[in-house]
């Protein structure tokens, strides 16, 4: 049985997952416990979930009759967390191969289609406002190596906000063939 534990926020417990035989059997460090029986899980979404304080956040989504949440990010107090991508790794290989063939549940990678789509449409009009906005500044008195600056440090933005989008493309993937490149 592979087992992981992580505890998501400061809102949430501390919670240790356990991979079974009939399915992921879960207990919290305030005596909830519970399981998910294979045949329940839906859908399962691998995501890289960046935020300014977990820059390498990546989360499995388990939509079962509740929605759940494993992360390779472990909260240890305020802007505090915890990376634990070996053993996050080790968990969703083990969750995968032990997931039995021929059910209905989908697998996918990235984010949902709207998701992708919308967060392509509104990084593509930020973007194009920043840098007509910039140039206009210049025009308008501000002095021309403010509006160097702030074009630089949006050029130097683009490749991360290129590598998100790339690495949320939406995809489906066989359960047996793990996207290897999402638990990096």
């Amino acid at each position: 049985m592979s087992a992981y534990t992580q505890r998501l926020n400061a809102f949430k417990p501390t919670i240790t997952w356990n991979v079974g035989a009939d399915g992921l059997v879960w207990g919290d460090d305030k005596g909830g416990a519970g399981n998910i029986p294979w045949e329940k899980i839906k859908s399962v979404r691998l995501r890289y979930e960046p935020s300014r304080a977990e820059t390498r956040r990546v989360a499995m989504h388990i939509h079962a009759p509740f929605p759940y949440i494993i992360s390779n990010i472990h909260f240890q107090g305020p802007m505090n967390f915890k990376a634990q991508k070996h053993e996050f790794r080790d968990f969703v290989l083990a969750f995968h191969d032990a997931f039995p063939i021929g059910t209905q549940t989908e697998f996918h990678k990235g984010s949902t289609r709207a998701a992708y789509v919308g967060n392509v449409i509104i990084s593509l009009v930020v973007l194009a406002f920043l840098f007509l906005l910039a140039p206009l500044l210049a025009l308008t008195g501000v002095p021309g190596v403010t509006t160097i600056v702030r074009i630089g440090l949006i050029l130097v933005m683009v490749p991360v906000l290129l590598s998100v989008l790339v690495k949320n493309k939406p995809d489906i993937y066989d359960p047996r063939h793990v996207p290897l490149d999402m638990l990096v």
